[in-house]
């Protein structure tokens, strides 16, 4: 492979991340805009293809019907497990899942973009508290 279809690759890996989200969503909404603001909010703030990956697909599992399983075979196992991080489970309390998420170092930055984005949208107080004990936690390395 060539350095251009190397480059090329790395553009064209977030796109189809991007691609697959917006479709994924559909017409969900995010507050009174569409779902993708919020999803292009967090992705925005990567540059690393392989971030802004896992960014575009951080809530597809949990606020959608797609399966680990079809993220893990459409972007490879480091998606998925970054995505199965990202994902909280069934009756799992909120401050355990962001235990787990700070356990993948990939998760972990996504996981603190998401949150930042979601206090830029001026929750209620008892979400920014929430918000804000989640970014500490993720902080406390």
């Amino acid at each position: 492979m060539t350095p251009m279809d190397k480059a090329w690759l790395l553009l064209k890996m977030p796109q189809e991340a991007r691609n697959f989200a917006t479709q994924a969503h559909g017409d969900q909404m995010y507050g009174d805009q569409p779902y993708m603001t919020h999803v292009e909010d967090v992705a925005s703030g990567f540059t690393d293809p392989h971030l802004q990956r896992i960014a575009y697909l951080h809530d597809v599992v949990e606020d959608t019907d797609i399966g680990l399983d079809e993220i893990h075979s459409r972007f490879g196992p480091e998606v998925g497990s970054a995505i199965d991080a990202l994902t909280r489970r069934e009756g799992e309390r909120y401050f355990d899942f962001i235990q787990r998420v700070n356990e993948h170092p990939e998760a972990r930055q996504i996981k603190l973009a998401d949150l930042h984005a979601n206090l830029n949208k001026q929750p209620h107080e008892s979400l920014v508290q929430r918000y804000k004990k989640a970014i500490g936690m993720l902080n406390d390395l």
